[in-house]
């Protein structure tokens, strides 16, 4: 009996107070608003005034974006095939020099697999983009066949990398 009187004493001690040193939790008038006035929406331009600047921009992104999946394609199998000596050197033994280098090659293609993940996702938002705004059908396929192609390309660096940690 003594020890529920005692935490019921100990507990109100801590029951809050509207005097005292302390400022209370409650919102005030500033924090209520959005410190940060937000801008209002841009004017939506007409899709037809639109829609030839926009099929260049798609097609010169698109463009870009096959000529970095075609460099990273040539990285990709360089450090496949470096990966694979270095992990051939180092044979059953998991410590040492060689067991270091392959551990580093293994870590420069594992890096690879993120830069072909950046790769998906820039297509992946073009894809977005051509897809809203009811582009060429052949650019939607040549957007298709790089997907394809990175996906490939992400496939074989993976079996890379687990082929490297075995």
């Amino acid at each position: 009996m003594t020890r529920s009187i005692l935490l019921v004493l100990l507990l109100s001690a801590c029951a809050p107070t509207t005097a005292g040193p302390w400022p209370s939790l409650a919102r005030r008038p500033g924090e209520a608003a959005p410190l940060v006035p937000r801008p209002a929406a841009p004017p939506a331009v007409a899709a037809s005034a639109a829609a030839p600047a926009d099929t260049g921009d798609a097609s010169a992104r698109l463009s870009s974006i096959e000529r970095d999946i075609t460099s990273y394609e040539a990285r990709l199998k360089t450090q496949l095939a470096t990966t694979a000596a270095a992990v051939a050197k180092r044979g059953a033994a998991r410590t040492g020099d060689d067991a270091a280098a392959a551990e580093v090659e293994a870590t420069r293609l594992e890096r690879l697999g993120g830069q072909a993940g950046d790769l998906r996702e820039r297509l992946n938002a073009l894809a977005g983009d051509l897809a809203r705004r009811g582009a060429d059908p052949a650019l939607l396929a040549r957007t298709g066949k790089a997907i394809d192609r990175i996906e490939a390309l992400r496939a074989e660096q993976a079996k890379g990398f687990a082929a490297a940690r075995r």
